[in-house]
């Protein structure tokens, strides 16, 4: 891949980040205070996208803090409590995401 669109595909990436935290703070803004917000984003399995978050890791380990397999058990079940932080699913999802 060209330095080019490397930069081109980390730009895209970065922009799905901000639109993501830009989601999480509207809703925290719009809950109030009495209400505990964290958003998960999940990534498609593609071979894009993994080679992205092979590359971004350390960005991505930051932003996205909870372990993706929290967020699977707190999705599961009820009893479950939700993670604190945001987590990145991906890119290869438990079965039962798959896309429709």
């Amino acid at each position: 891949m060209s330095d080019f669109a490397t930069h081109a595909t980390h730009a895209r990436a970065g922009a799905t980040f901000r639109g993501h935290s830009d989601k999480i703070h509207a809703v925290r803004r719009e809950a109030g205070p009495n209400w505990a917000v964290a958003g998960l984003l999940v990534v498609r399995g593609t071979i894009r996208n993994r080679r992205l978050i092979g590359e971004l890791r350390g960005v991505i380990e930051a932003r996205y803090p909870a372990a993706s397999h929290q967020w699977l058990a707190a999705l599961r079940d009820p009893d479950v409590a939700m993670p604190a932080h945001d987590g990145l699913c991906g890119p290869a999802p438990a079965p039962e995401l798959k896309t429709a």
